[in-house]
């Protein structure tokens, strides 16, 4: 855990995502998760109430 988290500790901003990715990854392939635009997917992302922020 301490591995994965020293990249972090420069970062200057982080993502924070709550409840499942699988909306979230569904936009690196949109066709095959039912969407025929990035527009598309993004309306969906919007309706989620778990979506991500920035910190």
């Amino acid at each position: 855990m301490k591995q994965k988290l020293k990249p972090l500790k420069n970062t200057e901003c982080l993502y924070v995502c709550f409840g499942s990715g699988k909306l979230f990854k569904a936009q690196n392939n949109l066709v095959e998760n039912g969407y025929k635009t990035l527009t598309e997917w993004g309306v969906d992302w919007g309706k989620n109430p778990q979506a991500c922020f920035s910190l």
